[in-house]
């Protein structure tokens, strides 16, 4: 059953109010730990986003009332905890899900969340980057595999942060920016479930665990703003990606009877 955020279905006036910022941020930041994001991110934390200023929910202002007005110190870490552990896994997955629309776009016979993987890794950047730290991991295929089984459900959330960053739009803090960026994040859902897959590999993406927002929500923010995309945001792949998927693509396996075999 495909999971939906638990927000706002666009039946209001209000699109989007502070109070569901949290719900959002907990499928954000801990997608994989449903008993974490009842324990950090419920109907208190949303009391303290009505307590926040309207023009914006400040950060700094957040963890003071989660410090001073709750009185609960050992919340307030554990959130930070979360938040920067967040960033490493979510940079990964987004950087994946974006190289499999990449192989999608410009090397169909390759799409498949192994390719992207690799193409990944033999690039080594990252979409918006947080530190050098989380940059060099990603040549790592295994943390990008883990990053993957742990974020895949909200990877097209975090590709839509990136790449509203790489515009220089800042992280999202208001009902409005997040707006923008789960409205994004739908269409980028909608692409990566559409990209056409082999039962060897299996599908990238699926809706039985893809994160959504209420279907209202997204038509009332698809009649806003119809077209999320700018032109040419996939990014071609080079001669060099391709040559380097292509080696790293087979592999010699030596059985006990000394025969060799390539395998994919």
């Amino acid at each position: 059953m495909m999971p939906t955020m638990n927000i706002s279905d666009g039946s209001s006036d209000v699109l989007l109010s502070k109070a569901d910022i949290p719900e959002i941020q907990s499928w954000v930041w801990l997608p994989n730990k449903p008993d974490d994001r009842d324990k950090l991110y419920n109907a208190e934390l949303a009391e303290i986003y009505r307590q926040l200023p309207p023009e914006e929910c400040d950060p700094a202002l957040l963890h003071k009332l989660l410090g001073v007005v709750l009185h609960l110190p050992e919340r307030r870490e554990l959130i930070k905890a979360a938040e920067a552990n967040g960033h490493h896994y979510g940079a990964h997955a987004s950087a994946v899900a974006y190289n499999a629309l990449r192989l999608a776009e410009h090397w169909p016979d390759r799409a498949s969340v192994t390719s992207a993987f690799k193409l990944t890794a033999i690039s080594g950047e990252l979409l918006d980057a947080e530190d050098a730290v989380t940059q060099k991991r990603a040549r790592s295929v295994e943390t990008l595999k883990l990053a993957w089984r742990y974020f895949k459900p909200v990877a097209h959330i975090w590709l839509a942060i990136k790449l509203r960053r790489m515009q220089g739009v800042p992280w999202p803090e208001t009902p409005v920016a997040w707006g923008d960026v789960l409205q994004l994040s739908e269409a980028i859902a909608d692409l990566l479930l559409a990209i056409e897959h082999d039962r060897a590999h299996g599908p990238i993406f699926h809706n039985d665990w893809a994160v959504r927002i209420p279907v209202g929500l997204r038509e009332r923010l698809d009649a806003l703003r119809p077209d999320p995309f700018r032109v040419g945001w996939i990014a071609p792949i080079s001669d060099a990606e391709r040559a380097k998927i292509e080696a790293r693509g087979e592999k010699v396996v030596v059985h006990r009877k000394g025969r060799k075999k390539r395998v994919r």
